[in-house]
Parts: structure tokens; C-alpha cells; sequence
């Protein structure tokens, strides 16, 4: 298995200074399981779950965690502990950890401080590898006892105060948190401490149709850590892209070191209101990782990683049903370093276009009339032509078109051309459509969006091609018969490709 550096993270990012003092009161009984990438399996896809303190109230913390489970559909056996041993949201209770009557692997914990170290003793003797502490912040000395026993039996701590772990896989489908967010299951991992920007990145991945892997929610980060996550996650088939929120930066070149591993193989974001110095933005970004402004930035990014091929190159083509639009795009994308070459004559010979008024070099501004069909082949000409690395599309719906025909001219022609990277922004009629076809080009809000979310793309593919530490491999995949040109490999997804 491949592993992350052995320069720890822990000391990149962290929550309060005082984690090291308290870690360093219970250092001799070491760290459990060797912090090995496998003592996280059962903690973020465990096979059975039991909530400590599940307790009838609506609104209660116990009691809204074991309802999050059973709403969201949890794969594995679901068990609660209540002093009262009456079921709770349907699900069979049992008044101690002592008396549940199978094997656990986690334990969903809401109890009071006092008593999470015995629930831990409790836990590791029906097996539990692991524990999510909700709840409330713990004083120091709590959290030298609740370390203490989670080393002295084994088991594994995410939080405490934190917002929980979530894992979408379909045969999982963990959401021990108090978020009440149903996100997609999908190749995006993400990692906060803040529990309310938790929700609010979770929220962010419903609305834009973004699939996640897995959330966790560090918290006090007492004792599962950046560094673990990213030797899990480096690993996991699941998880193709990595998005980070911290609260505060300790040492960024640490954080740099072990990014770097990671983005070697696949794309690490991070956000936030941490703002490293000067200096360390550039070790940042010599270490690949993509920084983004805020949340909407994030899986916009995240969007073009996930669902295109990295750009081969920097020349863009600008295709639209709207000439001012095409031309505004058009700007925006020379801001930000792309270069829109202009086409060929061969190229602009074989466009399907015969009206005085629509510009036939790039951007092609086409009426808002232009019937389905001709935009299709619009866009297919400039797809063929090998004049482009990137497809951006602006298509705008009103009462003189039919949005709806568009797209569906145009996905196979999308699909046809996977190779490409492919972005679309639409107006006048977005509210339900996030991809374009079965290729699954992203649909942004507007030109800034997708301009700013295939930079970061371009980026990315740039410092792959450029990082020491990257095996120079070609990846030659196989579209409908055609071999396409060589390319960077990639974060993404089916045929695609992949790092």
C-alpha cells in the first residue's frame, strides 16, 4: 500500500495549539493500530453502528444521529444504547454497550464527557474500532482521559465537537452526523473541521448534482488526523479528488509534502479562511494543491476534475447561441491566461454557416434562433478540427428557442468527443440541468464560473506534467474505435481515464 510521507500533517492542520499537550500526556501508550490507512476502514465504512445515547427527544443529539442513519438508508446493522431500552426511530435498543448482542464497529457517541471513556472500554470489548464523538467541545483534562482510554483499547476517535463522518457509497450509505444533507455518492472527499461548513459544503454538493465519497468532520481533531485521511483516501477507489477546509494553518510546508503526494495521483483543494503567508502560498503551489476562494469555486472545480479529462494544452474554442455572450466568455477566458486561437481557414470553410451577421472565427457567436441541428454541427466541425483542448459551450434559452432541443443535439456530439475537455454554461433555463449528455460536461451559472473552474483544471494538469514526481506514463484510451492523442493522465472517471 502506498503510504503519505512520514512528516505528519497533524502539525499543518490543527484546531487548537493545545492538541500536541494533550496528545503528549498519553504518548507512551502509543498510537492505536499503528496509524495505518486500515484502522480507518471500519470507522468510515463499518459494517455495523451503534449510537451511544440515543435518547427519544426530537432534536436531541443521539436521537437526530440514529434517525440521519436510518433516513439515509445504512447498509449495515444500526443498533442504539439508552438507559431506558425501549426502541428509538424504530431501531432496537439496549440499555449498555455491554448488552448489545453483536459485534460493532462503530460507536456514534452522545454522551457526556465523563462518560465517553468508559463507553470506549465498553465499545472495544463488543469490537468497536472506532468512535464518533458529537456533542460539545471538551475541556483539556476530558480530552487527556478520552485519548488516554481510546489508546488504551484501541479504538479510533474522529472529533470530539464534530459534525460526524459521512460515506455515499451505495453499500455503505453512512451519515452518522447531524447534517441534514443528502449528497450524491460520487468521487469527492472532504474534510472540515467546522461542522456548520460541513453542512454548508454538503449542502453546496446537492444543489450542483456534485457526488461525494466521503465527509469527515475532524472537530478538536483529538486523534484521527489530515495526514490519515490523506494515506486513506490516496488509496480508496472510491475518492477521486480531495477538498480541504481548515480552520487554521500551522506549518504549510509540511501540509505541502504530504499534498504533494497525494496530488501526484489525484487533485487536492483547499479552502477556507486560513490564509497562509506569500511564502507559503507559493509552497502551496509548488506542491500542486488548488486553492480556491470559496465554496462555489470548490466544486466548480471539483466539477470539471471529477466529470472531463485534464485540458491537453491552453487553446480554447468558445461556441455559443449568442454572440455578446460568446464575446463576454471570450474576455473572461483571456483574463485568465487562455489562449482563444483563431480557426483555421480550412476549419472555418467547413462550418455549416452561411449568415452575414454570425461570427465564424472564435468565438463562434451564433443567433439565438440557430436551429439545434446546425449547432450540433457547429460544434462537432470545431470538435474535429484538432484546433482546441478545450470546448467551452454558451448556450442561452428564451421564448424564441427550445433549450431542451439544443442539448439534446448536442450530447452526442459531446459524447462523441470525450477526449476533449468540455465546459457549458447556460442561461435561461439551468434550475435542473447540471451535465451536458453522457460525456457529463459541467453546466456552470455563468462565463466567470466555468472560465475559473477549467483554469484551475488547466493548472493542475500543468504542475502534473511538470512535478519530479510524477511518472511520466502515456495514456492512450480507446473512444469508439479511435485511439486518441496522448494526454495527461488524469482525476476521472469510466473510460476517462484514470491516475
Amino acid at each position: 500500500m502506498t503510504k503519505v510521507t512520514p512528516t505528519s500533517a497533524r502539525t499543518a492542520l490543527t484546531h487548537a495549539s493545545d492538541q500536541p499537550d494533550v496528545r503528549g500526556a498519553v504518548g507512551a501508550l502509543g498510537h492505536p493500530r499503528g496509524a495505518e490507512p486500515s484502522s480507518l476502514r471500519r470507522v468510515l465504512a463499518p459494517r455495523s453502528v451503534a449510537v451511544v445515547g440515543a435518547g427519544s427527544r426530537h432534536g436531541g443529539t443521539g436521537h437526530e444521529a440514529l434517525r440521519a442513519l436510518r433516513d439515509y438508508g445504512f447498509g449495515g446493522r444500526l443498533l442504539a444504547v439508552n438507559g431506558s431500552g425501549r426502541p428509538v426511530c424504530g431501531v432496537p435498543t439496549y440499555p449498555s454497550v455491554a448488552a448489545l448482542p453483536t459485534r460493532v464497529d462503530l460507536l456514534v457517541v452522545a454522551v457526556p464527557p465523563a462518560e465517553i471513556p468508559d463507553v470506549l472500554g465498553s465499545g472495544a470489548r463488543v469490537g468497536a474500532q472506532g468512535a464518533v464523538l458529537l456533542g460539545e467541545r471538551l475541556a483539556e483534562q476530558d480530552r487527556i482521559q478520552v485519548l488516554r482510554a481510546a489508546r488504551q483499547h484501541h479504538v479510533r476517535v474522529l472529533g470530539p465537537s464534530c459534525l460526524g463522518v459521512l460515506n455515499a457509497a451505495p453499500a455503505v450509505r453512512l451519515n452518522a452526523s447531524l447534517s441534514p444533507a443528502r449528497p450524491p455518492s460520487g468521487g469527492l472527499a472532504l474534510a472540515v473541521q467546522s461542522g456548520a461548513l460541513g453542512i454548508a459544503l454538503l449542502e453546496q454538493a446537492v444543489r450542483d448534482h456534485c457526488g461525494v465519497s466521503t465527509l469527515v468532520s475532524l472537530g478538536q481533531e483529538l486523534d484521527v488526523s489530515v495526514d490519515e485521511l490523506f494515506s486513506y483516501w490516496l488509496d480508496d477507489p472510491a475518492t477521486r479528488a480531495i477538498a480541504l477546509s481548515p480552520e487554521s494553518f500551522g506549518d504549510p510546508a509540511t501540509f505541502a509534502s504530504v499534498a504533494r503526494t497525494l496530488g501526484n495521483r489525484k487533485p487536492v483543494l483547499l479552502t477556507g479562511h486560513a490564509q497562509p503567508a506569500t511564502a507559503d502560498e507559493e509552497a502551496l503551489r509548488s506542491a500542486g494543491v488548488i486553492r480556491t476562494a470559496g465554496i462555489g469555486e470548490t466544486f466548480d472545480t471539483a466539477r470539471m476534475l471529477l466529470d472531463q479529462p485534464l485540458p491537453a494544452g491552453n487553446r480554447m474554442a468558445i461556441v455559443g447561441n449568442a454572440d455578446g455572450l460568446t464575446r463576454f466568455t471570450a474576455d473572461t477566458a483571456r483574463v485568465h491566461g487562455f489562449n482563444i486561437v483563431p480557426l483555421s481557414g480550412p476549419t472555418r470553410a467547413q462550418l455549416p454557416i452561411r449568415i452575414g451577421s454570425t461570427r465564424c472565427d472564435n468565438p463562434v457567436g451564433l443567433g439565438v434562433d440557430t436551429p439545434a441541428d446546425r449547432l450540433a454541427n457547429v460544434v462537432e466541425t470545431i470538435a474535429n478540427s484538432n484546433e482546441a483542448d478545450i470546448l467551452l459551450l454558451t448556450l442561452v434559452g428564451n421564448r424564441s428557442n427550445v433549450l431542451a432541443a439544443n442539448v439534446a443535439a448536442l450530447a452526442p456530439v459531446l459524447d462523441d468527443h470525450a477526449h476533449l475537455t468540455i465546459a457549458a454554461v447556460v442561461i435561461g433555463g439551468r434550475d435542473h440541468l447540471h451535465r451536458l449528455g453522457p460525456a457529463g460536461a459541467p453546466v456552470f451559472r455563468g462565463p466567470e464560473e466555468a472560465v475559473r473552474a477549467v483554469a484551475n483544471a488547466r493548472d493542475y494538469a500543468a504542475w502534473r506534467l511538470e512535478s519530479p514526481q510524477v511518472r511520466r506514463f502515456v495514456v492512450r484510451p480507446v473512444y469508439r474505435g479511435r485511439t486518441v492523442p496522448s494526454r495527461p493522465a488524469r482525476a476521472g472517471r469510466g473510460p476517462r481515464g484514470s491516475s
